[in-house]
């Protein structure tokens, strides 16, 4: 306990009274309070001891880390809730199909719609760029556009019909004729391939017949 000098003025403490240090009794009790009120611990409020809620907390400002909750593993993605959706495997194996088919013409430099139109144009000399459009479901705009590049390279050439200005008629041009012979040679190996993959020529009738069904 500290000792009181004056009740009514002030008090000092016995050991400094020589320095002339003055406080006043509000002090005193709150300084004397703090003195001897025991020390208030957390610890038992958790069950800890005071050394292992001290290293808790010392672990704790060392790794802030261990604090935060661990992250949520992301599930493995799963693409079978769509494999068995008709139209979704169709898109695919037409894909796949695509690839296959730039990839066997690479040396030809020719994609799947340019080789339809070179195929129908052969088939069908004449013939007006509405109808092949139509038949192989291209916008008139694009097929403009696909038309003008097979031109470019030599391969066809537009004609117009006689007493039918607004329309043009397309012919394979002699190196045209002599590109499709070359590409058609290409793709009966790349087809033979393909039925042969599907099981043989029966297997491919029965998959035409399906297609036609979901066509219809």
């Amino acid at each position: 306990m500290l000792p009181f000098v004056s009740a009514g003025v002030g008090i000092r403490y016995s050991i400094l009274s020589k320095m002339f240090y003055h406080i006043t009794i509000v002090d005193a009790i709150a300084v004397a309070h703090y003195v001897q009120a025991p020390r208030l611990s957390l610890a038992p409020q958790w069950g800890l001891g005071d050394k292992e809620c001290r290293n808790r907390q010392r672990a704790t400002m060392d790794n802030p880390d261990q604090t935060r909750p661990p992250k949520p593993r992301r599930q493995r993605f799963d693409p079978s809730s769509v494999n068995e959706i008709i139209g979704y495997r169709l898109r695919r194996t037409q894909l796949r199909i695509f690839q296959q088919f730039i990839a066997r013409f690479a040396e030809y430099d020719l994609r799947p719609a340019e080789y339809s139109v070179l195929t129908l144009i052969a088939a069908n000399p004449g013939s007006k760029q509405t109808e092949i459009a139509e038949a192989l479901g291209i916008k008139r705009a694009n097929f403009v556009a696909l038309i003008n590049g097979l031109e470019k390279r030599g391969l066809t050439e537009r004609r117009q019909p006689a007493g039918d200005r607004r329309s043009n008629a397309l012919f394979l041009t002699p190196s045209g004729e002599k590109f499709v012979a070359k590409a058609n040679a290409a793709q009966a190996d790349f087809e033979a391939e393909c039925v042969a993959k599907l099981g043989g020529r029966r297997a491919r009738d029965q998959l035409m017949a399906l297609l036609d069904l979901l066509a219809d």
